[in-house]
């Protein structure tokens, strides 16, 4: 029963337009692509991982059945939605080159990881022609999108060898694309982001970018829900200097947390409904289960995520907010989970709207909560915006 129960007139993908809604940039799960079709005029834009996009294996039952591998794609392109290309190469120096990393689904047979050695190294792209290499296999199949994206490696520190290979990377793309804007991922563990790496890093990116684009800030280990204040301020303050220096700024794969980085200038919010709300740190060990759980409710005005029985609970006790868009579906009987999907997509696009006409009142919200780890996200907000007031 899916519905177009929340319309708006999608702002620009690339517009930096302080007066635009910010953007909700949906991370599509691989077998989401019947969503895509159906909520196409609704939709902002998506961000395609690589691994979802790779070819099947030659054997597999999938190509059997006549897949390609690229369906999200395809459909990305046949719907019009505005959507991007991640690269997913932060994780190729975990790849062993032998096809069976199932934590990274199909990412081995994609042309860009085998155009470098298994458990890649900084050393390896030392030569120009090595990078050169993975720069071309990794634009090649980004056809169609907003802006292409270079490669891109977690990085700790600013002198961190990976971030050098960031720089290189980014620089050569934007000389293959005759100097187009891209679309910059940065991703930087939980120390990195506590040092200040992410954010100083920020000057190093605007010195070989011109124009300068998009950057989706990414932080591996940094969970919104069992954060504490320092590493959520630390994060916004990220956001606040990369767009000081010039950057479109989207919050990546930090969950709802992203819309009060809309309060402090962020231009938009990746993430997906189940998964992608956060990036793992996949180098700790032992290694996080990184099996998402099922499909929760996004619930107005608590911001937290309640599992549909007790959400349906809460609605007949009478004790849920009800969705603040007109004719939500969601926890009605007849209701699919792609009906709470759309909620938890319409909700965050109504809240974006909230934060972006009014960020005090939104983040009064947060503090006003009885979720705690929410109530940690609005005194996060309101201290960097403090902090910014008088600086």
């Amino acid at each position: 029963m899916l519905n177009a129960s929340y319309l708006r007139t999608p702002p620009s993908f690339t517009s930096d337009d302080p007066q635009l809604p910010a953007l909700f940039l949906l991370r599509p799960e691989r077998n989401e692509a019947p969503f895509l079709a159906a909520h196409a005029k609704d939709l902002d834009g998506a961000v395609l991982l690589a691994r979802h996009l790779a070819p099947y294996p030659a054997d597999s039952s999938q190509r059997a059945e006549g897949l390609r591998g690229d369906e999200l794609a395809r459909q990305a392109r046949r719907s019009k939605i505005p959507h991007l290309y991640d690269p997913d190469t932060a994780v190729f120096p975990m790849l062993r080159g032998d096809g069976l990393n199932a934590a990274f689904g199909r990412l081995d047979l994609t042309a860009a990881a085998r155009s470098v050695p298994p458990h890649v190294s900084p050393q390896d792209l030392e030569d120009r022609h090595s990078l050169r290499d993975l720069v071309v296999a990794v634009l090649a199949p980004q056809t169609s999108v907003v802006s292409r994206a270079a490669p891109y490696f977690r990085f700790g520190a600013l002198d961190d060898p990976w971030l050098g290979v960031n720089l290189r990377a980014a620089r050569m793309t934007q000389e293959l694309t005759r100097g187009a804007a891209l679309a910059t991922f940065v991703q930087v563990d939980l120390a990195g982001l506590l040092a200040g790496a992410l954010a100083h890093a920020a000057a190093r990116y605007a010195d070989v970018l011109l124009p300068r684009g998009m950057a989706l800030l990414q932080v591996a280990g940094l969970d919104p829900e069992h954060a504490d204040e320092t590493e959520l301020a630390a994060f916004l303050d990220a956001v606040s200097v990369w767009r000081q220096n010039g950057f479109s700024v989207i919050a990546d794969r930090v969950g709802p947390f992203g819309v009060g980085a809309v309060a402090i200038g962020a231009s938009g919010i990746a993430c997906g409904t189940r998964v992608y709300r956060t990036t793992p740190d996949i180098q700790i060990e032992p290694p996080p289960f990184l099996r998402a759980g099922k499909l929760r409710y996004w619930a107005p005005a608590r911001h937290d995520r309640l599992p549909l029985k007790v959400a349906w609970a809460r609605r007949d006790r009478g004790s849920l907010t009800p969705c603040p868009v007109e004719e939500c579906d969601a926890l009605v009987e007849s209701a699919s989970l792609d009906d709470v999907r759309w909620h938890n997509i319409h909700l965050t696009l109504h809240e974006l709207e909230v934060v972006g006409s009014d960020p005090s009142a939104f983040v009064a919200e947060l503090i006003a909560s009885p979720i705690i780890y929410v109530r940690r996200w609005g005194q996060a907000l309101e201290l960097v915006r403090r902090r910014r007031a008088h600086a």
